[in-house]
């Protein structure tokens, strides 16, 4: 499979580039380098009810000189029956010879540096007399007085029959993207603008799929969307702020520029009716790194926090489905999956192991793999048509790489076309196919008639997984280091300790937790393994902020008290600098005082005072510990308060004065009279 996915994308990279006749001179081979052809547009399949072919090429002459006495010379050569002899087909001419020629002369010349796009149709319905629905290859060349100055190959299917049997495709589309916003909520770079601007991937996408679901003849199709794009694809709509490499900031306003696109996309989502839409975890994290680092238990956190986030879009995705991000998943996170109730993994071509099949044919779409004393069904795409989709024709000639997509999928059901076969293909973000393929790509796909389009979970019910697991193949890759792990869970401590002092029901706490709660899940992205300066303006900007909110409530500082006696009362005066009501457990701690116990209090914005009884073990100024800390026990703030006591202890007070009666009674007998002898 490896040398026949290789052999595709060679053919293909020289379809788009140009295919000589014969032996050109060297002044033929100069204007064939420099002349380009580009399919504009093509008849997807023909019938005998419908045998026009319809071909337009885009022809660029990067030459110096202009050409004229054009024409067209479009070739069809006998059908291809396996998937080798249609690979060989893109690269060079079938050996068994034409079926049809037919040149049509071009008006016009074609001048230096210009563009022009050509048309030329071709009669097919002579093909009908095999009595055989079959791939063909058809050339297109440029001529210039006759001398071939550019071509290209491209398939063309003909049915000759409604297929009974059509393929079984199940058809996934990942809609993923990187973080490109920061802690501060500004935009680091245009990616994502650019990719919801007309034209833009993102849009591009959207728009396709949006156009598929809203005809009446719509197939079903799954969509894996991550929650991190809805969440920046949100913030675009209210206005945002861009900054470039230099630190210059560009603002965009409702309603402007990328605020418009991010709109369009969220319409366009919410409205694709007939997908089975799956939740990316909320961040896209790397699974496996997240098990590597001792984060495992944020697995849980992450898959619930992606499916809650997108109901209010698109409503509940489907819990036992999960694209893992980046198709990347290992043996431990295959199992913490498992735990958390996911059954069905949708992954990439070559992430299993498949066994091999008789003459070459395409492999089951489904497999078993063993998780935690149990097992996942995965869906597993086949490796050609990947390879196709991420090939170098599809990003140089995307509409003829959507039409050789197609037609390989034609050769696959031409396989065995009575017997009723299911195949897999996933179009993800790693594939990175080009903007313009996805329009011509769905709208063939989704109305082939050979090919009969289906969720993942329809797939898995009509070609059940064998029991015998299979190998899982992918390397878990990178992890966390250790000092980004402990900032992590650092400041996950000081929210849970800002959220335990909060007086519930409160309906907008500042900060809130569960905001800050989700910058530290938007730092376990899988982009910032590797990279952890960036993920870490993430972290520190929520502990910096629920560090700020902390100790904005304690005792005021430099507090002193006077006690007269043993026993008092110290009026301490604590602050709630914040907007709302937080209840604290105050607390002292002195060797000089008799500790009390602790008072729980509610502390509402502003200063309260706390009645502290005391009682003093020594006489003199020391210091007093006031530790305000969570109802958990978690300490908050502290600070420290001087108490000066004047008052002895009754102890100490007895000694003196027994020592000072003595003192006296010694004194006093000096007065006393004395026997005299």
């Amino acid at each position: 499979m490896a040398g026949a996915s290789v052999r595709r994308v060679t053919a293909l990279l020289a379809a788009v580039l140009l295919a000589s006749i014969g032996s050109p001179s060297p002044v033929e081979a100069q204007d064939q380098a420099a002349v380009h052809l580009k399919l504009a547009g093509q008849t997807p399949w023909t019938t005998p009810r419908d045998p026009q072919l319809h071909l337009t090429v885009r022809a660029t002459n990067g030459g110096d000189a202009a050409l004229g006495d054009l024409s067209l010379k479009v070739t069809v050569f006998e059908a291809v029956r396996t998937r080798t002899a249609y690979e060989s087909s893109l690269e060079t001419d079938p050996q068994t010879g034409a079926v049809l020629t037919v040149p049509q002369a071009v008006d016009g010349a074609l001048a230096a540096g210009a563009t022009r796009e050509f048309s030329a149709s071709v009669d097919t319905r002579s093909l009908a007399a095999g009595g055989e629905s079959l791939v063909y290859p058809v050339k297109v060349e440029l001529q210039s007085a006759g001398v071939p100055v550019a071509a290209l190959r491209t398939p063309e299917v003909f049915l000759v029959r409604q297929p009974e049997t059509p393929l079984v495709l199940g058809w996934t589309f990942v809609l993923d993207g990187p973080l490109v916003v920061g802690p501060d909520g500004r935009f680091r770079s245009s990616d994502l603008e650019d990719a919801v601007a007309p034209g833009g991937r993102i849009a591009a996408e959207t728009a396709a799929l949006y156009a598929m679901a809203a005809r009446p003849d719509a197939v079903p199709f799954d969509l894996a969307l991550s929650p991190t794009l809805v969440l920046q694809l949100r913030a675009m709509v209210d206005g945002y702020a861009v900054v470039d490499a230099v630190g210059t900031v560009r603002r965009v306003n409702p309603g402007e520029g990328g605020a418009v696109g991010a709109a369009n996309v969220l319409r366009q989502l919410a409205g694709l009716a007939g997908a089975e839409i799956s939740a990316l975890p909320f961040s896209a994290p790397s699974l496996p790194a997240l098990e590597a680092s001792g984060l495992g238990a944020d697995v849980r956190v992450q898959l619930d926090k992606g499916r809650t986030f997108l109901t209010p879009l698109v409503g509940q995705p489907d819990p036992a489905v999960l694209r893992p991000p980046g198709g990347v998943v290992d043996r431990r996170a295959l199992d913490a999956l498992r735990a958390n109730g996911v059954r069905v993994l949708l992954l990439d071509a070559g992430a299993v192991e498949m066994p091999a099949q008789p003459l070459g044919l395409a492999g089951p779409p489904t497999a078993t793999l063993a998780a935690g004393g149990a097992t996942v069904s995965a869906v597993a795409p086949d490796p050609g048509i990947e390879d196709l989709l991420s090939s170098p024709l599809t990003s140089q000639d995307p509409v003829l790489g959507a039409q050789a997509m197609l037609a390989e999928l034609a050769v696959i059901w031409r396989e065995q076309p009575s017997v009723e076969r299911g195949l897999a293909m996933i179009v993800s973000e790693e594939a990175a196919p080009p903007t313009a393929i996805f329009e011509p790509l769905i709208r063939r796909i989704s109305r082939a008639p050979w090919l009969q389009p289906v969720l993942a979970s329809t797939l898995l019910q009509r070609f059940p997984p064998p029991k015998e697991p299979a190998t899982l193949l992918v390397d878990g890759g990178p992890s966390f280091t250790r000092n980004y792990v402990e900032l992590l869970e650092l400041a996950r401590g000081k929210i849970a300790t800002w959220r335990s002092i909060l007086v519930q029901p409160n309906p907008s706490p500042q900060p809130d937790p569960a905001r800050l709660e989700t910058q530290l899940l938007l730092a376990e992205a899988r982009q910032f393994v590797g990279d952890e300066r960036a993920g870490v303006g993430f972290v520190r900007a929520a502990r910096r902020e629920t560090t700020v909110a902390l100790q904005a409530v304690g005792a005021y500082q430099g507090q002193e008290f006077i006690l007269t006696s043993s026993r008092g009362t110290i009026p301490v005066r604590l602050h709630n600098d914040t907007p709302q009501p937080v209840r604290v457990v105050v607390q002292f701690a002195s060797s000089h005082l008799s500790e009390g116990p602790a008072r729980q209090i509610r502390l509402e914005p502003g200063d309260t005072t706390l009645q502290l009884d005391v009682e003093a073990k020594t006489a003199g100024v020391f210091q007093v510990a006031v530790v305000v800390k969570s109802p958990l026990g978690a300490p908050v703030s502290g600070t420290e308060l001087s108490v000066r006591s004047t008052a002895y202890n009754r102890i100490a007070l007895i000694i003196t004065m027994g020592a000072g009666a003595l003192l006296l009674l010694a004194w006093a007998r000096r007065f006393l009279p004395r026997k005299t002898s």
